[in-house]
């Protein structure tokens, strides 16, 4: 008898998970690796489990879900790229797992914030203002344009190197 694609995938996905986990943000060999968490809002489970993440620049704080809505394993690239105004903006790329968690989680949270995370700390924030589908997220930073410069190659290669790990393992 012959396994579904999806249920081989999910039985692979919960046996590789917990070595995936053990790579954190903070790992000296992968350093650079961004999070995306949800602005918890007033309407919340007070079960939930939260954290405040304040931005440097702006002393903007956001009270979030202890967890990200999409973890670093699911970003496959990011890009510095120069949207109409001439600002600066990165911008991310989700596997079909990253994807699929951003569009779910968006759809229900339109109005709330996103805060970017790198290196264990808050670069960016952006407001849900509709469903973020397509795999691609654009995000400001309150980075100068050196720290960008700098930044985004070091988060490029944490990325490839957790992307080799995934598929080293098969998911």
């Amino acid at each position: 008898m012959q396994v579904p694609t999806f249920l081989r995938r999910f039985w692979q996905t919960l046996l590789v998970l917990p070595a995936l986990l053990l790579v954190s943000c903070d790992d000296d060999n992968l350093p650079y690796l961004p999070s995306f968490y949800m602005e918890m809002g007033s309407a919340y489970n007070p079960l939930d489990r939260a954290k405040e993440l304040t931005l440097s620049t702006s002393g903007l704080n956001y009270f979030v879900y202890e967890d990200p809505v999409v973890p670093p394993w699911y970003v496959t690239n990011v890009e510095l790229v120069k949207v109409q105004n001439g600002q600066l903006a990165l911008r991310f790329y989700f596997d079909r797992d990253g994807n699929r968690e951003l569009y779910r989680n968006s759809v229900t949270n339109i109005g709330r914030m996103i805060v970017t995370v790198v290196d264990g700390k808050a670069i960016g924030a952006r407001q849900i203002d509709g469903p973020l589908q397509g795999g691609v997220f654009y995000t400001f930073t309150e980075l100068t344009e050196e720290e960008l410069v700098e930044m985004v190659p070091k988060m490029q290669e944490s990325i490839k190197k957790l992307n080799q790990m995934k598929n080293e393992e098969g998911l």
